[in-house]
């Protein structure tokens, strides 16, 4: 007797289900593997995480799902079993899965990375301060070519330490890797305002589709305006991490000041403007996002993070050298590859706003494997939501360059953002 289960089942993870499944010992299957969120009330909203525990449970109905042969109430059992798991299954890839017009443009990431053509820019910082002027003003043209024409780089020599990131590495890795119970924790609640904390979806997608994806969100900088309670008290990588974290975020904004300083020059403007205009030293507000892909069964259905573009000022991203960010440049995505000891730098929407669009806020979208799990730490450096209003700065505007975005708060940009108000 060959053990099946309907197509829909294996379809939503890749299998037809024709094998011959095998027996275990004594011709019994082991205990069938259980969810972290199962409750025994049905489907549910799953997180990316569990939804890969699915699969696993689709894994042990096609290796015992005979295990019972000969048995009627066995068999009778093992079919309800399985359509119990076909329904979730099919469940969560309702939820996952892409619309069909953008499942075109998805494919294998490792492939993808290996592929020609436009390549993100790298800047080495080495020389940005370099008071050689004409070594400077090499670095600054570069850096000023990848802010127009791209609005994403990779920066190299950019102060901040490999043993460093690897420490801030380890500890999002390790929280992670806690068991669902534990992370609950820590969960956020966007219903109530709560957004720091652990999540498993984003709000407000425009698909309407689940982002495969876990994170963790919590505001790193200035460490007078941090909420320590939220921060995971757990794995033991992670609490004494939160001086590794507090450091990494005080390299960070060293690092944006810099940054700052150069695109100013860049547009012409004194060496502070940009800075100013987003808040300063005071008021720009570092916010860190850890995301968790966990391996997918079908990538090429799902995507981790669905298209769009940051509203921060500037985003910095470190990563765990897993592929899977994507770039809209040129009506084409083209997949970052891997840069050792980098970390990715965004134009948000905030600087392209004050730079009257001479520097882009690029469009880009993550995509996820089978493979192995990827994790990204991205850093938003925002303005404050209210004291500050957005604009065009005046040299960036002229009779044949009209402003091309309305004076807005940050909080108002958002707003119009998500939901598309004035």
């Amino acid at each position: 007797m060959r053990g099946r289960l309907p197509p829909a089942l294996w379809s939503a993870f890749g299998d037809q289900g024709s094998e011959t499944v095998k027996r275990g010992e004594n011709g019994k299957p082991p205990p069938l593997p259980k969810l972290a969120s199962d409750d025994g009330e049905g489907p549910t909203t799953t997180t990316a995480s569990e939804a890969d525990s699915e699969a696993c449970e689709v894994e042990w109905l096609r290796t015992w799902g005979n295990g019972a042969s000969g048995q009627v109430g066995g068999v009778v059992w093992f079919v309800w079993v399985g359509l119990l798991v076909w329904a979730r299954a099919k469940w969560a890839r309702t939820e996952y899965i892409r619309p069909k017009e953008e499942l075109a443009s998805i494919g294998n990431v490792f492939e993808e990375e290996k592929k020609g053509g436009p390549q993100v820019p790298t800047i080495d910082l080495k020389d940005i301060e370099s008071e050689d002027i004409k070594v400077r003003e090499r670095c600054l043209q570069e850096l000023k070519k990848a802010a127009m024409e791209w609005g994403v780089m990779h920066l190299v020599n950019h102060g901040i330490s490999d043993q460093l990131m690897d420490r801030v590495r380890i500890a999002g890795q390790k929280f992670f890797e806690l068991p669902i119970e534990e992370k609950e924790k820590y969960a956020n609640d966007q219903a109530s305002g709560k957004i720091q904390g652990y999540g498993s979806k984003l709000a407000n997608n425009a698909s309407g589709k689940l982002e495969w994806i876990d994170y963790f969100f919590h505001l790193v900088f200035p460490e007078d305006k941090r909420d320590l309670s939220i921060w995971p008290k757990t794995p033991s990588e992670y609490t004494e991490c939160s001086e590794v974290t507090s450091e990494y975020a005080r390299q960070l904004r060293g690092l944006a000041s810099k940054i700052l300083s150069a695109l100013s020059l860049c547009l012409g403007l004194e060496e502070g403007r940009l800075e100013k205009e987003v808040g300063g030293l005071e008021e720009l507000l570092l916010q860190m996002k850890i995301n968790y892909y966990p391996k997918c069964p079908q990538p090429e259905l799902a995507l981790g993070v669905e298209a769009h573009t940051d509203v921060s000022a500037l985003t910095f991203i470190l990563h765990n050298m897993v592929p899977g960010l994507q770039l809209f440049y040129e009506g084409k995505w083209i997949t970052a590859k891997c840069v050792p000891n980098s970390i990715i730098m965004h134009i948000g929407d905030t600087i392209e706003i004050l730079s009257n669009g001479k520097f882009k806020s690029i469009l880009h979208r993550g995509l996820v494997n089978k493979e192995k799990v990827r994790i990204s730490w991205a850093v938003f450096c925002e303005p404050p939501k209210e004291k500050i209003i957005l604009k065009p700065l005046p040299k960036t505007v002229s009779e044949t360059e009209p402003p091309l975005f309305p004076p807005r708060t940050f909080a108002q940009l958002i707003q119009h953002k998500l939901f598309k108000k004035t």
